[in-house]
């Protein structure tokens, strides 16, 4: 019997090994603050990609735990998979000595460690959700009742997020809710009032937001990545009810969200969250034609969009990212602000860029010129990133927003290997003086990733797009 326990506690014990996870990030800074700030951001991005290689098979399990298995459900959740909540992180701190930077951080998240916290954080969520079922019971009032569908709403939609992390952590544990955000969206829309200003809509989204040093993100149509009229003009509203922020890296505290096109209305969704991406509020505002009827609300490219963001793998193996100033998601930019634009790679590799246009009176692709073609005109298009480099944010310099305006992407493709014979074909236009691959961006995505190298299953190339909106003022 003794051996047999023994032989029991072995075999739980090597499972619990073999399933372990450890994910780690990496940041410089100038000082440790900022270190561990981007190693954070990082971490976050590891987890991200990781969950989403995974994706099928944490759909699978989440929906043996949820409540429903309609399309909102599955779009709620494929929402969810970003920005993921981040608990229990242990950080090693160096101090370097680098030309740009004083301090390397590693933020490492292992599931040794920090399932349990997960697992604690569900349950305790799950009687925050409990509780307020209880407490929505006893409301007499509409307004009562829409305070608490709010709370309720971020509650689950919360849950749902530390959900997906638990499952990817490898936890069979996870409890199941009575009711979905799906069902409390609903009740909140059938008591919320339809707001027939952007200004009274932005008073509603912001109501009951006391926090300071926020960010605000305009939010997307549901349909597509890039920023319309309407969500340019909610941010700017949104703006002048709190506390705000133009630096994304250092606020503590960030507001986003996206927009749903009815037939006789839209929804806005606004989430607040802070640093760990935990969410703090979620607010929900039905408009009426009245208050859009002057601004462009529906994407102009949202299969171009598609095409972009959904056509590539990335893996952790070999990662390069590309982001901005203004981070790298829900991009607005008007004319006359300043556009800078970084890069990150975790393995020493060559990347060129390639531009989309789409806009109304133009639609092209073309190559940045980020290199030195001394030898070989290809060279323009080409950066190598030595191992010093490496998890560091690079610039490529600062761009001017000038028309005309519309909707920018930039694509990078990475490898371990020189990349000079995959560089697409190109024509010089001299015109718009670019070094242009076509004049139809849908073209030139597929004969960009056509090229990409692949060998023996390994992966040896990486790609990140990033979409941008430019308005004038």
């Amino acid at each position: 019997m003794i051996r047999k326990t023994i032989f029991i506690f072995f075999l739980v014990l090597c499972l619990n090994l073999a399933y372990s996870i450890e994910i780690k990030g990496v940041g410089y800074g100038k000082d440790e603050i900022e270190a561990k700030l981007f190693a954070l951001n990082d971490l976050s991005s590891q987890i991200e990609v990781e969950v989403s290689s995974q994706f099928s098979q944490i759909m699978t399990e989440f929906s043996k735990t949820g409540n429903s298995s309609s399309q909102e459900f599955t779009e709620s959740i494929v929402k969810t998979k970003s920005e993921l909540p981040i608990i229990g992180v242990k950080y090693n701190v160096l101090k370097i000595n680098d030309k740009n930077f004083k301090y390397k951080t590693e933020s490492i998240l292992d599931s040794k460690t920090s399932l349990n916290s997960y697992e604690a954080k569900l349950s305790s969520l799950k009687e925050e959700i409990q509780k307020l079922n209880n407490i929505l019971n006893q409301k007499q009032t509409s307004a009562e009742k829409i305070e608490t569908l709010n709370l309720l709403f971020s509650k689950i939609y919360s849950f749902n997020k530390y959900k997906i992390v638990t499952i990817f952590l490898g936890s069979t544990n996870i409890p199941k809710l009575d009711t979905s955000d799906g069902e409390i969206k609903s009740k909140i829309l059938e008591l919320e009032n339809a707001i027939d200003t952007i200004d009274m809509g932005a008073k509603k989204l912001t109501a009951g937001i006391d926090k300071t040093n926020v960010y605000i993100f305009p939010p997307s149509a549901k349909q597509a990545s890039g920023i319309t009229q309407f969500g340019s003009a909610i941010k700017d509203y949104v703006s002048k009810y709190i506390k705000t922020t133009d630096n994304v890296y250092y606020a503590d505290f960030f507001l986003k969200g996206n927009y749903n096109i009815l037939k006789d209305h839209i929804e806005v969704i606004y989430n607040l969250t802070d640093k760990d991406n935990n969410v703090l509020m979620t607010k929900i505002v039905k408009f009426l034609p009245k208050s859009y009827q002057n601004y462009e609300y529906e994407p102009k490219s949202p299969d171009f969009d598609t095409l972009l963001t959904d056509g590539y793998v990335v893996s952790n193996d070999f990662k390069i990212e590309i982001s901005t100033n203004k981070g790298k998601s829900n991009l607005l930019f008007k004319q006359g602000e300043e556009v800078e634009i970084f890069v990150k790679i975790n393995r020493p590799g060559f990347f060129y860029i390639v531009g989309h246009v789409v806009k109304d009176t133009d639609k092209y692709s073309y190559l940045l010129e980020i290199g030195s073609g001394a030898d070989n005109l290809k060279r323009n298009f080409i950066r190598y990133v030595n191992a010093d480099d490496t998890n560091k944010w690079l610039s490529l310099g600062q761009f001017s927003v000038e028309p005309p305006f519309g909707i920018e992407s930039l694509q990078v493709i990475a490898a371990k290997d020189d990349l000079i014979d995959k560089i697409p074909s190109f024509t010089y236009d001299n015109d718009m003086g670019y070094y242009v691959v076509s004049k139809n961006p849908k073209e030139a995505v597929t004969k960009t990733r056509a090229l990409k190298p692949i060998k023996n299953n390994e992966v040896i190339s990486s790609e990140a797009v990033l979409l941008m909106t430019t308005f004038d003022k």
